[in-house]
C-alpha cells in the first residue's frame, strides 16, 4: 500500500437502497478520483458517518488514497504484532497464573518439618 494522501475528497448524499427485507443506506464519497461506499443498517449511522466525512474534509484534512478515509482515523502502526504481544504478557503473567498455588507447592508437610515425612491423617 502506499501512503499517498490528497485534500480531493468530496462527500455526496445518503444513498438508500429498500431491498424485499432490509434497507440499506450508503454513503458515498470520492477521494482523488476513487468512488466510496460504506452500508448501514439505520439512517442515524449513516448520517453520523457521513457528518464525520463531511467535517474531515472541512476541517482540511487529508484523505489517504488506499483507505477513502482521512488520515486521522488511521491507527498508528505498531512495532509488534499481537503475537509478540501476547507472548510477552504470557511471560508476564506466567508465575501468577500457576495452575498449582505458591502454598501447596511443598505437598503435605506445608513446608514445615515437624510433619517431614509423616501422613497428617490417621490411618484407618
Amino acid at each position: 500500500m502506499t501512503d499517498a494522501t490528497t485534500f480531493d475528497a468530496r462527500v455526496y448524499q445518503t444513498e438508500v437502497y429498500k431491498g424485499r427485507q432490509v434497507t440499506t443506506y450508503w454513503v458515498r464519497w470520492r477521494v482523488g478520483g476513487r468512488l466510496w461506499k460504506e452500508p448501514f443498517r439505520t439512517v442515524a449511522q449513516a448520517d453520523s458517518f457521513r457528518s464525520s466525512l463531511l467535517t474531515a474534509a472541512r476541517k482540511g484534512e487529508a484523505f489517504s488514497v488506499a483507505s477513502g478515509r482521512p488520515v486521522t482515523w488511521e491507527r498508528e502502526k505498531t512495532a509488534t504484532g499481537w503475537y509478540e504481544f501476547a507472548c510477552a504478557y504470557a511471560d508476564l503473567k506466567w508465575k501468577q497464573a500457576s495452575a498449582i498455588p505458591q502454598g501447596h507447592r511443598t505437598g503435605a508437610n506445608h513446608g514445615d518439618p515437624g510433619h517431614a515425612g509423616r501422613n497428617p491423617r490417621p490411618a484407618r
